[in-house]
């Protein structure tokens, strides 16, 4: 392998891939499950196009940070979080298309008061139901009128949304 380079992914080096030869995810994918196959290629097809083809040029190509830094025009610390954000979404998502067990850590977080109330399903419906160029101020007043609720800032529902929504 090229300069010794270490790969992040073990079952990439146990199938003996060779980043430099660039093979395709298929020849990669070969030792596992079809099942397993289809819901990551499920996933990436579902992630934002720059976080689909960032995890497949990292993990399926061996490609290094810098590299994709130099094809894409971003900027190392950009890359490092687009990543973090491509795998919290892989986390969150694969479990649930694989019907594996959802992890405890992302199961309700005990400080969230939007997790613990116990509408909260009703509560995340009216949250994602917010329109892209819509404020927060109606979904803020819902929350405080009909369930008791006292959010005082949309960084509360924005993290809520990103991290306890899948």
């Amino acid at each position: 392998m090229g300069r010794e380079r270490i790969i992040y992914q073990n079952w990439i080096v146990e199938l003996d891939y060779d980043p430099a030869l660039g093979r395709p995810w298929e020849d990669v994918a070969s030792g596992y499950s079809e099942k397993v196959i289809s819901a990551v290629n499920q996933v990436l097809d579902n992630l934002d196009p720059a976080e689909a083809l960032f995890i497949r040029r990292f993990y399926f190509q061996g490609m290094s940070y810098r590299k994709i830094s130099r094809l894409t025009g971003r900027a190392i610390h950009r890359l490092e979080t687009l990543h973090n954000g491509a795998i919290r979404k892989l986390k969150i998502r694969l479990p649930a298309i694989l019907d594996l067990p959802e992890p405890v850590a992302l199961s309700t977080n005990s400080d969230c008061p939007l997790c613990n109330h116990p509408e909260s399903e009703e509560i995340n419906r009216l949250i994602c139901s917010k329109g892209s160029e819509e404020t927060w101020r109606r979904i803020i007043k819902v929350l405080k009128e009909t369930y008791g609720l006292v959010i005082c800032s949309p960084q509360r529902l924005i993290g809520h949304q990103k991290y306890h929504i899948s």
